[in-house]
């Protein structure tokens, strides 16, 4: 006899608001360089991956993401950039982006420093899968050091 498999939200409860976290490690970043020299330039790239857990630590998945430069200002900073970010979560997939022009607290291609300001930065969810399927509203990312910490104000059609 085989037993049925039975998906329980674990995390957003059937696309219900949420927060979660993403610890230090595990932690990977890199710099894609697509410029035809050294340096920062649009069109240049961070990608990676961080665990994503909920409040009490318990690990619920992860996100990848990518942030692309399109423009370095007169230090070579990126100075305007756009982020993708996708939570692979127990219970469903959700899609945000995210524009910012603040200055970065790093050079892009140092990939132990978090570029994102300090304070809190709302993203747009865009879409999801699973228990996220027609997902919208925001995500709010508030980061101490290279601890985040993710509000999802979410709702699915």
């Amino acid at each position: 006899m085989t037993a049925a498999a039975i998906l329980v939200p674990t995390i957003g409860w059937a696309c219900e608001p949420f927060e979660a976290s993403s610890p230090v490690s595990p932690r990977e970043v890199h710099f894609v360089d697509r410029g035809t020299d050294a340096g920062v330039h649009a069109g240049d790239m961070r990608v990676g991956e961080r665990a994503v857990t909920n409040l009490d630590g318990d690990r619920i998945g992860s996100y990848l993401f990518v942030q692309t430069i399109h423009a370095v200002d007169e230090e070579g900073h990126a100075a305007d950039r756009t982020m993708q970010r996708v939570f692979v979560l127990d219970d469903g997939v959700i899609f945000t982006t995210w524009h910012f022009a603040e200055k970065p607290r790093a050079a892009a291609d140092d990939t132990t420093a978090s570029l994102i300001p300090a304070g809190v930065h709302a993203a747009d969810i865009i879409g999801g899968t699973r228990a996220y399927t027609g997902a919208s509203g925001t995500m709010e990312l508030e980061q101490d050091d290279l601890v985040m910490t993710f509000r999802f104000d979410i709702a699915c059609d």
